[in-house]
């Protein structure tokens, strides 16, 4: 432990840093040159580095056992320590973060008809991270949204739209609304830790459960139709519990969930000037308004890289790439649902129609407009 950096360091670290860094633990990681690559190539930096999962890692390509590795490694710099309790032979471990963050959640005051933004107390964090917000912009469709998610005729529910747009944040602002009314939540997401867990919210307490070690403790829950299963950027397995797939247009992800019987599927448009414009101020106050504009312009409302990527110079320059890549194929996506690949999805926005009375129609109708400028 003694001879890793800081996070605060691994954060300030730019590709070639990281790059360095793998290089030095090769072979206790046992990674191979091409691995590196791999992870150079998708531009890694310091803080997209600490986010990274085994799972993400397997995506690029790089094998299961080195991707396990790098994890674990990442974790170590991270210096997480959960607390492990024991019940009857199994395990649950109980984070004393994960388990602040889940009473200031049940704790934080907001008027679902007067506020724009949700604010944790205090110094609290989502999910009791310092890599995860204390404050999230609520858009007019979270709450219409919402209201389907909280249709109890509804079991299975597919949301999609286009990456960046903050369909995992409506993922946070629906398990406020959940801890409100008690409900017992197995949250399942990409950008978890440990790829290899699960997080379980029951009454007071939240805990991490390993998928092996407590494969039948976690099937129990999923068995039981007064849970909530909350599936973001991921595959959702059919179960009785009521499943909110969060996910982007790709098939990888909802090709077996669409098949389940009873699923429902929505779109979340891509944003607003006005709904960027907020953000900015409350967020983003240090970005003017006039270059925001000219990046909304560009972009289109896609908020990871009109706001939250504003001054990183390598993500700007990835609509110029996607462009130069682009030919008269990418139209084929229009219509599909199925937006499969990096270049398309910056490209191609999913826009949606405004929603009105479900006796008219179901509100599921989409248009693909052509973004980029």
């Amino acid at each position: 432990m003694s001879t890793l950096p800081t996070v605060e360091q691994v954060r300030s670290w730019n590709r070639e840093n990281i790059i360095a860094f793998l290089q030095n633990k090769k072979d206790s990681l046992d990674l191979e040159d091409r691995d590196i690559n791999i992870i150079y190539n998708q531009r890694v930096k310091g803080s997209t580095f600490l986010d990274c999962t085994a799972a993400a890692f397997e995506r690029w390509g790089i094998p299961g056992g080195p991707a396990i590795a790098i994890e674990k490694l990442i974790n170590e710099i991270k210096g997480e320590q959960p607390v492990v309790e024991y019940y009857g032979g199994g395990k649950k471990i109980e984070n004393e973060r994960l388990k602040n963050f889940w009473k200031a959640l049940k704790d934080t005051k907001f008027h679902i008809d007067d506020d724009e933004f949700f604010q944790l107390p205090k110094d609290a964090h989502f999910f009791g991270s310092n890599e995860k917000p204390s404050i999230i912009y609520i858009r007019k469709c979270y709450n219409d949204l919402l209201n389907i998610v909280l249709d109890d005729n509804i079991r299975r529910l597919r949301i999609s739209g286009n990456p960046g747009i903050g369909k995992t944040f409506f993922g946070y602002y629906l398990l406020y609304h959940l801890a409100l009314s008690n409900k017992t939540i197995i949250y399942d997401i990409h950008t978890m830790s440990e790829s290899n867990q699960v997080i379980l919210f029951e009454q007071e307490k939240a805990f991490y459960l390993h998928r092996t070690h407590d494969a039948n403790e976690i099937r129990r829950y999923l068995d039981d139709s007064n849970v909530w299963h909350i599936v973001d950027g991921k595959k959702a397995d059919e179960v009785d519990a009521k499943t909110i797939l969060i996910c982007s247009p790709m098939k990888y992800y909802y090709k077996g969930f669409d098949k389940y019987i009873g699923t429902t599927i929505r779109y979340m448009p891509v944003w607003e000037w006005e709904e960027i414009d907020a953000c900015r101020v409350m967020i983003y106050n240090h970005l003017k308004e006039s270059e925001i504009y000219q990046l909304f312009l560009k972009w289109g409302g896609i908020p990871r890289f009109v706001l939250e990527k504003a001054s990183d110079q390598t993500q700007q320059n990835l609509l110029e790439e996607a462009i130069a890549r682009c030919d008269e194929k990418i139209f084929n996506y229009i219509g599909e649902n199925d937006i499969r690949d990096e270049v398309s999805h910056k490209l191609i926005h999913i826009c949606t129609n405004p929603l009105i009375d479900e006796s008219e129609d179901d509100g599921s109708d989409i248009e693909i407009e052509s973004g980029g400028g």
